[in-house]
C-alpha cells in the first residue's frame, strides 16, 4: 500500500504539474523537486525492501514479485510532466499487479498451511486422548489388582491357623 500511495502522490504532482497555464515559474520548480524526492524514496524502497535476507521485489528466489525502478519522470515543464504520468501510470500498474499476485498466492498457501495445522491439531488430540485412556486403564488396572491382594490378605487373617507372617511371605513372593 505504500508504494502505490508514493505512486498516487506522484501522480497527483504531475497532473499539477502539467497544467502549465496555471502554474509559475517557482510552482513548477516546487513540484520537480518534490516528484525528484518522492521517486528516490520509492526507488530505495523497491531496491532494499528484504524479509529474512531475501529481496522482496528483484524476482528472484525468495523475493513477492518484481518492481522496477521509476524512471522518466520529470515534472520541470508541462509537457515533461504529462509525459511523465504515463510511466508513472505503469508503475501503478505494476506495484497493483505485484499486490494481486502476492494477494492471491498469500491467500492459498495460508489456507492451505491452516488446514494442515487443523488436521495435525486433530491428530494430536486423538493422540493426547489416546494416551490419557491408555494411562486410565493401566492404574485403573493396577489399583484393582492392589484392591484384591489387600482382600485375600485380610481373608486369610481371619483364619486363626496362619500367621501374619506367613501371609506377608506369600506377597513377597508373588
Amino acid at each position: 500500500a505504500g508504494y502505490r500511495n508514493q505512486l498516487t502522490e506522484l501522480r497527483t504532482l504531475a497532473v499539477g504539474a502539467a497544467n502549465g497555464g496555471f502554474n509559475s515559474e517557482e510552482a513548477q520548480q516546487a513540484y520537480a523537486m518534490a516528484a525528484e524526492s518522492i521517486v528516490s524514496n520509492y526507488n530505495e524502497a523497491v531496491a532494499t525492501a528484504s524479509y529474512n535476507g531475501a529481496a522482496l521485489f528483484d524476482g528472484g528466489e525468495g523475493s513477492v514479485g518484481e518492481l522496477a525502478a521509476l524512471s522518466g519522470v520529470d515534472l520541470s515543464s508541462p509537457e515533461a510532466a504529462a509525459a511523465s504520468i504515463e510511466a508513472i501510470d505503469a508503475a501503478a500498474a505494476e506495484v497493483d499487479a505485484a499486490q494481486v499476485d502476492v494477494g492471491s498466492t498469500q491467500r492459498y498457501e495460508l489456507e492451505s498451511e491452516l488446514a494442515s495445522l487443523r488436521v495435525t491439531s486433530q491428530n494430536l488430540q486423538a493422540a493426547e486422548s489416546s494416551i490419557r485412556d491408555t494411562d486410565f486403564v493401566t492404574e485403573y488396572t493396577n489399583f484393582i489388582v492392589e484392591q484384591i491382594k489387600f482382600n485375600v490378605g485380610l481373608a486369610m487373617l481371619s483364619y486363626s491357623s496362619l500367621s501374619s507372617t506367613s501371609v506377608l511371605n506369600l506377597f513377597r513372593s508373588s
